[in-house]
């Protein structure tokens, strides 16, 4: 079932929406980044589209947690059974062994990977996973935990119990040398007192620790210490395409993330307005400069680029300079540098000062750019001031 919340009223069959999950205290993960609280964003959208990103979004949050776990294991020499089984093989002409992978093949299988769109959300999804030498390694994601009634026996059985079953209920798993439960970050982070305890539980049943959190599965199936480091690092680039490619399918998203920068940047223009009317060129134009690096470094963002923190406008704009031309036309890169130019200038003390002409090309230039940039990231060129 769909949940969101309508924050304001629809117009133009354009709505502020927020969906009822509020992840923002899950920041900084090393297996998700900031990617939980996308929740707790607000949307403007039509609602119909935001229902359809609720359920995407639910999708790519799990479709992660595979990812990364067969991203991992990808480095400790197992490959997907599934994508290297003959019936796959059959399908798609060639046999996918993922201990290969490079990140554009990850990026390319990532929609196939379970869990598929018609499992019902927080249910348990499992994959087996082969080295060549033929040993087989089960792997159960956990979403929820949860306890089950028999009807039969009358009795209730606990969180650990269910997960127990789970493994011999499943033809899947049962022949596999071992089997391991891998508990989400939101699991293991927001309950992890059940957590631990259900961890306990199934070790006490099975006689080992086989319900792991993510960076106990990774250190138990990666033990250099130097190399996961380099496949955490590695990590954070595919997590950040992936992040990218979604937020290129939902445009509006990106203002979503954006917010609080976007915020700031209307505030800069406007500011840079009052001072250009009081004759405070210089302070105007400084103004500007900040606002539109702060779009540069949005759209690095949405982009996928792995900037610096301290990388500055003229960064920026090379990184980005076919992205601009493509999106937004030479000559909006060419008022950009003009912005640049002028910044340097008054930065750094030039003789050449600002006057009023230059300062109102430069301000009335930096606000067509923020209103293309608004069209671009807004759906169907909806804007919120209208």
């Amino acid at each position: 079932m769909i949940r969101y919340l309508l924050i304001v009223k629809v117009k133009k069959m354009v709505a502020k929406i927020k969906f009822s999950e509020d992840y923002s205290e899950l920041k900084d993960l090393h297996v998700y980044g900031d990617v939980l609280t996308l929740y707790g964003l607000p949307i403007y959208a039509p609602v119909a589209k935001a229902g359809r990103l609720y359920n995407e979004l639910r999708l790519l949050d799990s479709r992660i947690l595979t990812l990364y776990v067969s991203y991992i294991l990808a480095h400790a020499n197992f490959y997907i059974s599934i994508l290297a089984g003959d019936d796959f093989a059959e399908a798609s002409g060639e046999r996918l062994y993922t201990t290969k992978f490079n990140n554009e093949n990850w990026i390319d299988i990532f929609e196939i990977l379970p869990p598929d769109e018609g499992r019902i959300f927080f249910e348990p999804w499992n994959i087996t996973y082969e080295k060549q030498t033929g040993e087989k390694l089960g792997v159960i994601f956990v979403e929820l935990l949860f306890r089950s009634f028999d009807f039969k026996t009358g009795r209730e059985k606990n969180e650990a119990e269910v997960l127990v079953e789970y493994i011999s209920k499943s033809d899947d798993l049962r022949g596999n040398e071992s089997n391991i439960f891998i508990a989400h970050p939101r699991l293991s982070k927001s309950q992890k007192e059940d957590f631990l305890k259900t961890k306990i539980e199934i070790k006490k049943l099975l006689g080992e620790d086989v319900f792991l959190s993510t960076g106990e599965f990774t250190a138990r199936f990666i033990l250099d210490k130097q190399k996961r480091i380099i496949v955490e690092e590695n990590w954070k680039d595919l997590r950040a395409k992936l992040l990218s490619r979604f937020q290129s399918k939902y445009p509006f998203l990106t203002y979503a993330i954006n917010l609080q920068i976007i915020t700031e940047v209307e505030e800069k223009l406007s500011n840079a307005k009052l001072k250009f009317k009081e004759g405070r060129f210089e302070d105007a134009i400084k103004d500007v400069a900040i606002a539109c690096e702060g779009l540069l470094r949005i759209l690095c963002s949405k982009y996928g680029f792995k900037i610096e923190e301290r990388a500055q406008f003229y960064d920026l704009q090379c990184i980005l300079k076919d992205i601009i031309v493509e999106e937004f036309g030479e000559n909006t890169y060419n008022d950009l540098s003009m912005i640049r130019e002028w910044r340097n200038r008054v930065v750094h003390f030039s003789p050449i000062k600002p006057d009023e002409y230059i300062t109102l090309q430069i301000v009335r230039r930096a606000n067509l750019f923020f209103e293309m940039f608004k069209r671009k990231t807004l759906l169907g060129g909806e804007r919120l001031d209208e």
